[in-house]
C-alpha cells in the first residue's frame, strides 16, 4: 500500500497555540504566545499581540519541535500583529515530523487532492 505525504508546494491553513521567542541586539530574550495561523515548507505566519520586529531571527516551540528562521514581515491588524517567518534552511517544515492540531489545505475546497502519492 503506497504512503501519502503532504504536498510541500502549497501553504496550509492551521491553527494551533506556539510559543514564539526571539531577542534584539543586545536584549534579552522576548517571549509570547501566538496561534499559529498558516505553514509551508519554508515558512509559516503567526497571529500575535505582541509585534516582532523585521529581520529578526525568531524559534517557534510547537508541542513536539521547534522552528527557526527569521521574521519577513509583520503587519498590524485589528485581530493582532500577523507574523510571516522564513524558516531556516536547515530547519524546514516537514510534515512527516510535525502537523499542527489543525490543519487545513485550502486545495481541497476547489477540488484538488489534498495529499500526495509518495515517491
Amino acid at each position: 500500500m503506497p504512503t501519502t505525504t503532504l504536498s510541500h508546494d502549497r501553504r496550509y491553513l492551521c491553527s494551533e497555540l506556539v510559543t514564539v521567542q526571539w531577542s534584539l541586539e543586545r536584549g534579552p530574550t522576548r517571549e509570547t504566545t501566538a496561534n499559529l495561523e498558516e505553514i509551508w515548507s519554508t515558512g509559516a505566519v503567526v497571529l500575535s499581540e505582541t509585534r516582532i520586529p523585521e529581520n529578526v531571527p525568531v524559534r517557534i516551540q510547537t508541542a513536539t519541535v521547534v522552528l527557526t528562521g527569521s521574521v519577513r514581515s509583520s503587519l498590524d491588524s485589528m485581530l493582532g500583529n500577523f507574523v510571516e517567518i522564513d524558516f531556516a534552511p536547515s530547519c524546514l517544515w516537514d510534515p512527516g515530523v510535525y502537523l499542527p492540531e489543525h490543519l487545513l489545505d485550502p486545495a481541497v475546497l476547489l477540488g484538488f487532492p489534498t495529499m500526495a502519492p509518495a515517491a
